[in-house]
């Protein structure tokens, strides 16, 4: 596959590696280039005497000085396989010997013709090429048919094995004109094996260019990559130009010339100015600067003792891409860094001197005392520092004084700022404490009952440092306190550092238990429909009720009799009042009575005059028979009964009795006259009823007086007239004998001359 022809093939073929990583074994990982960054722009195999075989490519990166590439011509054979190991070839390393900024050309030359081609003392103006694995016979030779080169970093260029296929080269081919073709480029599918398997590890370029000569119409050309215009250092501007056909030159033969390409090279930056070391204290603020010229951007870099890496903006840092770097608040952890900074420009970059940041830290630790009684003054606090230069001056706030001691410290935080002899300072604090102030906490029992003496005070003190001792005042020194009365205790605490407090506890009592009675009394005499309420106030809620003697056991008492009632009243804490109310009624509805008797018995001049009393006014009357008034007139004697009603509905009644004098009555008594025609008869009177005193009226004669005298017989009036002027009549006949005579009834006898004779006299007269 090697093997030279003596006629020269120039650019016969070349690749562009693009879309994928540059190759790199499986032992090894890519180093430096990425996909795309190389491509290959032209290779020249030639028989003449000390030129061999070269290759060209363009970079499309920046590399630095060192970076090392290899390259291989191992592709897949007709067959269908690997070319063997026995051809004896291997792979060739380049190492740049400068750094060379993207966009430049680059060629390798002195491959040596022979058979296999050993690589002897080969060299370019750009670095050197050795052998991979050292050997003198080994190595890489270029066929006038047509190779295709891969570039590559890693190790051992040994190809073993099979792996992914990649594609191999388009064909771009120029026809000239003429026959049935028409002059111009003609992009084809690829001659011969269009696919070639990569080593194991590696992976291939998916696309390349291809130019070179064919048969048939098509007239074997040769080109040169040209450099038209102004190039730009971008990858893509220079990729952009390597892909476009109308930066190639085309010759109408093949030539022997060794085409150098297109070169992008400029002038690197040079560092005029490289930065200083510094030294700062931790936290403190700090630059670097370089001065370079010819640079158009900048990078800064810091080791932090595992190499140099890129800086970017961020604290502590800002002007990364600058010409100065600044370096914000310092830490301690920064001392001994490095920085550089790498100028760059279209052509190359130039590197600083490394600079060293030195960061000085002082540190600082508190020891203090700590106040012994709450709100003293006695508390200390002393610094320690290390680290700096000293001597050391120290400043403590906000109270302390320049000692590394400060004394008569009250409780708080002090800081104290201690400053070396470079003026390099850091701050420490020490928080000063205090006991918590002595006091304490009580539990009262306040006093159940107003006026007791039931309360008590149960203390736990707390804060300062226990054993405590105690001052009631009084001679009083026990912890707790009972038997007491409503009031306010003060206890003085001593701890064990002689430090006091005092706690303040008041013992209360409920407010005096007091209460309001009121009362609806009795509506009407004898009724049991009273009320009795009580509302309390102080003591303790809730109150219970009990009414005696009857009433229940609610604040009101209802269906009350007329009397009086005890309401005993017992609160939450069995404190007890009592009250008393008294129900009352109204006087029972009756009435006085002013009667106008009768004044002559069988008369009906009665009267009743009423004057209502009790129940409350005013009064409806109901004497019966439609009877409403109150009082009466034009009565008969008899007994008369009024029903009272009051406002209230309450009813009484009153009864009257309209009397009348008994019934006028006499007896009269005489004495006849005694002898007929005589005039000493008598008449009397004996009046009963009516009203005494009586008159006496004799008619015809016989006087006032109530015995008339001196009567001679004959028929006499008598008129008996009382208080009342009621009269009675009554006659009397006073009779005389008959003139003295008889009457006999004569008995005859019955027998002549018999003496049975009788005569029965009966005297008359």
């Amino acid at each position: 596959m090697k093997n030279f022809y003596s006629k020269i093939k120039t650019l016969t073929k070349t690749i562009l590696i693009t879309g994928a990583s540059l190759l790199g074994f499986a032992a090894n990982a890519q180093t430096t280039l990425a996909a795309g960054d190389i491509a290959f722009t032209s290779y020249d195999s030639s028989p003449l005497a000390g030129v061999g075989d070269k290759f060209s490519f363009v970079l499309l990166t920046n590399i630095s000085a060192g970076t090392t590439i290899s390259f291989t011509d191992r592709g897949y054979q007709g067959s269908g396989a690997w070319q063997a190991a026995g051809t004896s070839e291997s792979a060739i390393t380049w190492v740049s010997g400068t750094a060379i900024p993207m966009g430049t050309e680059v060629h390798i030359v002195g491959l040596v013709s022979s058979t296999y081609n050993p690589l002897t003392s080969i060299s370019t103006s750009n670095g050197t090429v050795t052998l991979t694995d050292g050997s003198s016979t080994n190595g890489l030779s270029l066929a006038n048919t047509g190779d295709q080169i891969i570039a590559f970093q890693g190790g051992s260029g040994a190809i073993t094995g099979s792996g992914a296929y990649c594609i191999a080269g388009i064909n771009y081919l120029y026809y000239p004109g003429g026959g049935t073709t028409t002059a111009g480029w003609n992009v084809g599918a690829p001659t011969g094996p269009n696919s070639s398997l990569m080593p194991p590890g590696l992976i291939g370029g998916t696309s390349a260019f291809y130019t070179g000569a064919e048969s048939g119409n098509i007239i074997a050309v040769s080109g040169k990559f040209n450099c038209t215009g102004t190039p730009t250092t971008t990858a893509a501007s220079v990729r952009s130009a390597v892909m476009t056909m109308g930066n190639w030159s085309l010759l109408a033969s093949a030539g022997t010339t060794s085409y150098s390409g297109c070169q992008f090279i400029g002038s690197n930056p040079v560092i005029t100015g490289n930065p200083p070391n510094r030294t700062i204290c931790s936290g403190g603020n700090t630059t670097f600067s370089i001065t370079a010229t010819g640079a158009t951007s900048y990078q800064w870099y810091q080791n932090s003792g595992s190499g140099f890496a890129a800086l970017v903006n961020g604290a502590p840092f800002s002007g990364v891409t600058t010409s100065t770097l600044t370096v914000t608040g310092a830490t301690g952890a920064m001392n001994g860094y490095q920085y550089r900074c790498v100028a760059t420009n279209s052509s190359g970059s130039a590197t600083s001197n490394s600079a060293i940041l030195t960061v000085v830290s002082i540190s600082a630790s508190t020891t203090k005392t700590n106040v012994s009684c709450n709100g003293s003054t006695n508390g200390t606090a002393t610094v320690t520092a290390s680290g700096g230069i000293a001597p050391y001056t120290y400043s403590w706030s906000p109270s302390g004084g320049t000692a590394a001691t400060a004394t008569g410290l009250a409780v708080g935080v002090y800081t104290v700022t201690v400053t070396d002899n470079l003026g390099c300072f850091t701050t420490a604090t020490a928080t000063i404490t205090q006991p918590t102030a002595i006091s304490g906490t009580t539990v009262v029992t306040n006093i159940a009952c107003n006026g007791g003496s039931t309360g008590a005070i149960n203390l736990t003190p707390t804060g300062g440092s226990a054993p405590y001792t105690f001052n009631w005042g009084g001679g009083i020194t026990t912890e707790d306190r009972t038997g007491l009365s409503a009031g306010t205790y003060t206890v003085t605490i001593t701890d064990a550092n002689g430090c006091t407090g005092t706690v303040t506890a008041t013992v209360t009592q409920p407010t005096a238990m007091s209460a309001t009675v009121s009362q609806t009394n009795v509506s009407c005499n004898s009724g049991s429909n009273g009320t009795a309420g009580i509302v309390v106030t102080g003591g303790t809620a809730p109150y219970t009720y009990s009414w005696s003697p009857s009433g229940g056991t609610a604040a009101t008492a209802t269906g009350l009799l007329a009397g009086t009632y005890t309401v005993t009243v017992t609160d939450a804490n069995a404190c007890t009042i009592t009250r008393t109310v008294t129900i009352t009624q109204p006087t029972a509805i009756s009435g006085t009575t002013v009667v106008t008797n009768i004044a002559c018995n069988g008369g009906s001049t009665g009267a009743i005059n009423l004057t209502p009393t009790g129940g409350a006014a005013p009064y409806t009357f109901n004497w019966g028979g439609g009877i409403t008034t109150e009082d009466r007139t034009g009565l008969a004697a008899g007994t008369y009964t009024v029903t009272i009603t009051d406002a209230n509905g309450c009813t009484g009644t009153v009864t009257a009795t309209v009397t009348q004098p008994t019934a006028m009555s006499a007896t009269v008594s005489q004495t006849n006259v005694s002898c007929n025609s005589g005039s000493n008869g008598t008449a009397g009177i004996v009046v009963t009823g009516g009203t005494a005193p009586y008159t006496y009226a004799w008619s015809p004669s016989g006087g006032t007086a109530a015995t008339a005298t001196g009567l001679l017989a004959g028929t006499y009036t008598v008129t008996v007239t009382d208080a009342n002027a009621c009269t009675i009549t009554r006659t009397v006949t006073i009779t005389q004998p008959t003139a003295i005579s008889g009457t006999t009834v004569v008995t005859n006898i019955a027998c002549n001359g018999g003496s049975t004779g009788a005569i029965n006299l009966t005297p008359t007269g």
